[in-house]
């Protein structure tokens, strides 16, 4: 309050400073200032000489720790620019940007705040982070990880292996052990090269292409999805006297040549296994239903599922036999479908066999083969069979 502003007249209050000690320059509206060294009595601060200092623990050169005058801390051997308040920690890594960490083997942490850890990593964007197996993060805020990839983009993430996330905002991962980068495709993009393309790509316990084709198949739109399971009627024993006790099942695009990579055989025998030639045993690639009586008072219609140990003896009448075959090991990957519906050069054959041979018309001829189409197609095993 400025009380020689007041404007009071036979105000009962002192309207201006009449006291003799205090000095005109405190009344001043502008105070006067002083350096350091106009200062009297003031105390002798002592000067500290800011260097690096460096220790060894138990006498070992790569246990080295050193503290630097700029803030950073190495511990092990640090090689190139020493960032300040930055940290390296192994063997030959350079933590040259400010407040950056470089750990583990030959990585380097350039960018501001950036982290490099693993074999041979590199993280040169600010704020960028490269972690695992020859990696490189250079985007602002970028991460790469896994075994040699490059986040490029600002805000990009790189995964799996040999997988480029070139573009800003973009997602890039690639399942294939190569060394040929898979690229993003444009700005914010999510990018995925599995195995096996879309039947790589897995929700649950089912692929992606199986959902596809499941909504496809459901009506929601889209082209049919392909039929993969094969429903034969075989008749194993037409009359009396029951001799036939088993079956061979065997399709093939090219006449049944033994040399051919399109040629499958499954084969039941009672007593015995389903095998799928050339590919190991295995019950899973046919599920089978038997109707086990001739005699007039059974129902013919009714069929009770086969099991790969049970001696059916001189009882089986017909089998009702689901192929899966985009379960056999012949059927190509991806949609490589010989073995479909859709494949007009695919012939299906089946022969009979006793307790001690096959079906011959004579002794002295070869097995009898009998042609067989598929009674019915289905896109998945259905309900009842599984």
């Amino acid at each position: 309050l400025d009380f020689a502003q007041l404007e009071v007249s036979n105000a009962p209050w002192l309207t201006s400073e009449i006291d003799p000690h205090v000095s005109s320059w405190a009344k001043a509206a502008t105070k006067p200032s002083y350096s350091y060294d106009e200062i009297t009595g003031t105390p002798t601060i002592p000067s500290v000489a800011l260097t690096n200092e460096t220790l060894y623990v138990n006498g070992w050169k790569t246990n080295v720790v050193t503290r630097y005058a700029n803030g950073a801390v190495t511990l092990g051997i640090r090689i190139g620019t020493v960032g300040r308040f930055s940290v390296a920690e192994g063997l030959n890594t350079n933590a040259s940007g400010e407040d950056a960490h470089a750990e583990g083997y030959c990585t380097i942490a350039d960018g501001t705040a950036a982290h490099a850890e693993g074999y041979n990593s590199g993280a040169y964007g600010s704020n960028s982070h490269a972690e695992g197996f020859r990696t490189v993060a250079n985007g602002t805020s970028a991460h790469a990880e896994g075994q040699s990839t490059i986040a490029r983009g600002d805000s990009s993430h790189a995964a799996g292996c040999s997988a480029c996330a070139a573009q800003h905002r973009s997602w890039c991962w690639q399942g294939v052990d190569t060394s040929t980068y898979y690229n993003s495709h444009g700005l914010g993009t999510f990018n995925i090269n599995p195995v096996g393309g879309v039947d790589g790509f897995w929700i649950g316990e089912t692929n992606f292409a199986q959902h596809v084709r499941n909504i496809a198949g459901s009506g929601g739109g889209g082209s049919a999805a392909p039929k993969r399971v094969a429903m034969f009627i075989i008749p194993v024993n037409e009359g009396l006297p029951f001799t036939y006790k088993g079956f061979e099942l065997k399709c093939s695009t090219n006449n049944f040549s033994s040399a051919a990579t399109e040629s499958v055989r499954l084969q039941f025998y009672s007593q015995s296994e389903i095998a799928d030639e050339g590919s190991g045993s295995t019950i899973d690639k046919m599920k089978l239903f038997a109707c086990t009586s001739y005699w007039s008072d059974r129902d013919r219609r009714s069929y009770s599922p086969i099991g790969n140990t049970i001696d059916y003896g001189n009882d089986l009448y017909s089998v009702v036999a689901l192929v899966d075959v985009s379960c056999l090991k012949r059927h190509p990957e991806g949609n490589g479908a010989w073995l479909s519906e859709d494949n007009e050069d695919l012939v299906w054959c089946y022969m009979r066999n006793t307790a001690n041979d096959v079906e011959r018309e004579e002794l002295t001829t070869g097995p009898l083969w009998r042609p067989i189409a598929p009674a019915k197609w289905f896109r998945e095993l259905p309900s009842w069979a599984r």
